[in-house]
């Protein structure tokens, strides 16, 4: 009856309406009408790691006591998860232990006064999929494994109900974007290649409707994904031409340098800050947004991870983000670091904020609960955000963002757009303009009136369709100042008028040459034409557009451009050209700026580029500022940067023999064939007969070696890393050559002396060792890196009982030797069997003075 149905709509709306915590307008947490700023941790247990579920005990006084360090600390909030697999082992049956467990884990959060964000399903976490055994189709495109996905977030709600005090949000999933694209999840690949957009949005929708029905009422609820999301678009569209996933919050997962497209040289390193800030500013021009996610990725070095967090942490905060917290709070205990994900996974048992199960938080993060004190004494949001300062800058994200659900796309990707919006970002930050930066989604309507919002937005090689055109061509006529970067072919051919409009230029074809040299402000540039190549994930459709062409202009005679830089070697060819339109400016480009900017270079040479973006920016402002400057000498076009690995300059022909007799071994951790093929060919070369020893080690099968060499393997799992340690402590030498994050344990920084304290670019450094100079990079596969090892101020003492026996010309510790037990670890972070293939006498001259001078030397 009607009468009934209104009813229990009322009911329904009455327990809604008394649920404390919201998002407000600005995007922030508010319980009741305080606002909630949430800064705290992702939380497992040490003794358990991932597997708290599953454990044998419910370590209940362990969780309180971590519960109490949290609160005495300054940190007010924790991310919990629930782990499908556990408590729905079979479908539609309930694991109630699970759920009694976890209605005394909110109890203890309650106690503590810890708010708690509640995730669901974890599509991705620690390099784990956790996905029950059960289910065999995709959750957002198969009838039967939808519904499945509603009755569980259904029963989790519900579980929550009774503490809304305590839970202020819950979660869509944790990294349920990599759901069809995981590589390597449990159970088998269950993606589907036909999978929509729409599927995909509708699904989250469905979740997000699911957990409000379980808990009967408006919990705010997080988007949950990673930062592939918007970074390398693999799925879960933020928002855009594609739509928009469900969810209250955005939320961001961002790490330094080794998960983001933009390749920055380390935790210290500015360009490491601004790409972090990027990633906030993005998002929330897209929505509110939440730091779920993030920390350093490595945590031993003090110096290294105190420099990133007082860089990133205010300057996020100023860009409008609503919470933080890190992953995690402790590093997994002996009894979980050997199980999955940690055993194949290092770097994910080191990240904890507390020295082991103390109270002490690790040197390089006490900042962290300074912040968080900080947050919990604020009462209000930033008085004035960058995306309402007039006097800011705006940089550009356009319309057609992601490559998969949208067919009218002009060319833009995912990775290349993050890219070239980190560096513009990056040298805006660190140039003389001392203005706030923000990021503007272009969405081919009106764009924000210049008196309330940035006056000034900067393209950045974005590829822009009719409706962009028209609505920046209205923008720059009502006063906007537009920076350009990238002129094609293919504008005029989408929107000719508009384009000529702004530029007071036509295009008369397109430019061959492969560079362009200009004189702009006090230097001269050397500017590839090319725009930036999409590194090939996620993969473009078959009919994707062509990659745009540098347009060549000629000035329009009535009403053209008033300032025009041409290029030194043809002075017909324009580079760049300022125009003035309606009551606003355009300074354009022809080449896309940031292509010619190699983020992996010296710091020293790639932000010189700064000054392209001041003298730019001086330009849109002050016409008197325009002018070219030819009355000083100026800086030499900036060199190509070499990618070759250098070899010694020393050329030998032939290598003696071992002058003593060992017994090696090869260790293949089965992802590296290469360097295990190159370190086979130059040990026989010599006379050498190494064994080759796969994974899953034991000490039976190492008992007649001397020597076991880990020729620049990626993955060394940290069960063989037990077996090699006893192996060293035995009276064995271990040659490490690479250090991977994947690799990265408690067990291996014993056995090397050292920490690993950062990630490092890749490209080649020289070191001076068996006077000889050698030259060597890193590994060159998906997030390429070079571990940094450093002996200063050790976590642990013996973290810090290597001997340095070279630097290389970055200042990193290149070779290292440790007394472990009776035996040695002679370690080498750069990937030594990468550096030297191609002669194998140089490689056997290397580890033979490795053997000879370094292992078997007193």
């Amino acid at each position: 009856a009607p009468h009934v149905l209104f009813a229990l709509l009322s009911l329904c709306l009455s327990v809604h309406a008394t649920y404390p915590w919201r998002i407000d307008s600005q995007g922030y947490f508010r319980n009741g009408t305080k606002l909630f700023i949430p800064v705290g941790v992702n939380y497992w247990p040490r003794s358990t790691g991932c597997n708290l579920w599953g454990a044998n005990s419910f370590p209940v006084s362990e969780i309180d006591k971590d519960f109490e360090v949290l609160a005495t600390s300054g940190f007010n909030a924790i991310r919990m998860f629930a782990a499908w697999p556990t408590f729905e082992p079979q479908q539609g049956q309930y694991n109630e232990t699970a759920f009694a467990n976890l209605h005394t884990m909110l109890s203890l959060a309650e106690k503590h006064q810890i708010g708690v964000l509640m995730s669901n399903f974890d599509g991705g976490m620690s390099g784990r999929l956790y996905w029950p055994s059960w289910v065999s189709g995709n959750i957002y495109s198969d009838p039967a494994t939808i519904n499945a996905t509603i009755a569980w977030s259904e029963r989790l709600g519900q579980a929550v109900a009774p503490f809304h005090k305590t839970v202020f949000a819950m979660d869509v999933g944790t990294e349920t974007n990599n759901v069809d694209t995981f590589p390597n999840p449990q159970p088998p690949q269950i993606g589907d290649p036909n999978l929509t957009v729409t599927e995909i949005v509708s699904w989250t929708h469905k979740i997000y409707d699911a957990l409000h029905r379980g808990c009967n009422c408006t919990v705010p609820i997080c988007s949950g994904n990673g930062d592939g999301a918007f970074t390398r678009g693999t799925g879960w569209p933020l928002g855009g031409i594609t739509g928009r996933v469900a969810g209250d919050t955005l939320v961001t997962h961002t790490y330094p340098v080794l998960f983001e497209p933009l390749q920055a040289d380390g935790l210290t390193d500015t360009l490491t800050h601004s790409a972090t800030i990027y990633d906030q500013a993005f998002v929330r021009a897209l929505g509110p947004v939440f730091m779920q996610e993030w920390g350093t990725l490595v945590t031993g070095g003090s110096h290294q991870q105190d420099v990133y967090l007082r860089n990133t942490l205010p300057q996020s905060w100023g860009q409008g983000v609503n919470g933080f917290l890190y992953w995690m709070m402790r590093d997994p205990g002996p009894d979980a670091v050997y199980d999955l994900p940690y055993a194949t996974h290092g770097k994910e048992s080191l990240l904890g904020l507390f020295k082991e199960d103390t109270s002490e938080i690790k040197t390089g993060l006490v900042y962290l609960s300074e912040w968080a004190k900080k947050m919990q004494s604020t009462e209000n949001p930033p008085a004035v955000l960058p995306e309402n300062d007039p006097s800011a800058i705006a940089l550009y994200i356009p319309k057609h963002y992601y490559v998969r659900g949208d067919p009218d796309n002009p060319g833009n990707v995912p990775d290349t757009v993050t890219i070239d919006g980190a560096l513009a970002m990056h040298m805006i930050r660190i140039g003389a303009s001392n203005r706030s930066i923000c990021c503007t989604l272009g969405n081919g309507t009106t764009l924000p009136s210049v008196k309330s919002a940035p006056n000034t937005i900067v393209v950045n090689g974005a590829m822009l369709d009719k409706s962009e055109l028209d609505s920046l061509k209205d923008w720059v006529y009502d006063g906007g100042r537009l920076l350009l970067h990238g002129v094609s072919t293919q504008m005029f051919e989408i929107n000719q008028p508009a384009i000529q409009a702004l530029l007071g230029a036509e295009s008369i074809g397109s430019i061959s040459d492969p560079h362009l040299g200009v004189r702009f402000g006090d230097s001269t540039w050397n500017l590839t034409t090319k725009w930036r190549r999409h590194k090939g994930w996620p993969p473009v459709p078959k009919n994707f557009p062509s990659p745009p062409l540098p347009a060549r202009l000629r000035n329009i005679t009535t009403d053209g451009f008033d300032y025009v830089w041409t290029s030194i070697n043809d002075p017909q060819t324009v580079v760049a050209l300022r125009n003035r339109y309606g009551h606003g400016y355009v300074l354009a480009t022809v080449p896309s700026i940031t292509a010619s900017i190699n983020p992996a270079t010296d710091a020293s040479k790639r932000d010189i580029w700064s000054a392209w973006y001041d003298h730019a920016l001086r330009c849109l402002e002050d016409e008197h500022d325009c002018k070219t400057k030819l009355n000083e000498s100026g800086d030499q076009p900036l060199p190509i940067v070499s990618k070759q690995r250098g070899l010694p300059k020393q050329s030998l022909t032939s290598v003696s023999r071992l002058n003593v007799d060992v017994k090696i071994g090869i260790y293949n951790g089965g992802t590296d064939p290469q360097p295990v093929t190159n370190a086979v060919k130059a040990m026989v070369s010599v006379g050498m007969s190494p064994v080759i020893l796969n994974s899953s080690l034991n000490t039976t099968n190492l008992s007649d070696l001397n020597v076991i060499v880990l020729p620049s393997q990626r993955h060394v799992l940290l069960p063989d890393q037990n077996i090699l340690s006893l192996f060293v402590k035995g009276g064995g030498c271990v040659l490490w050559h690479g250090y991977y994050p994947s690799s990265f344990s408690a067990t291996g920084n014993d056995m090397i002396g050292a920490a690993a304290v950062d990630f490092r670019v890749p490209t080649s450094a020289t070191f001076q060792v068996f006077n000889t100079s050698w030259s060597m990079g890193g590994f060159q596969t998906a997030w390429a890196v070079v571990g940094e090892l450093s002996i200063e101020a050790p976590l642990r003492p013996t973290w810090g009982s290597a001997k340095v026996l070279a630097y290389d010309t970055k200042d990193m510790a290149a070779v290292l030797v440790n007394s472990w037990g009776s035996g040695k670890v002679v370690t080498i972070p750069r990937t030594v069997e990468l550096a030297i293939p191609k002669s194998v006498n140089l490689l056997a001259t290397f580890y033979k003075h490795e053997i000879e001078q370094l292992c078997m030397k007193e």
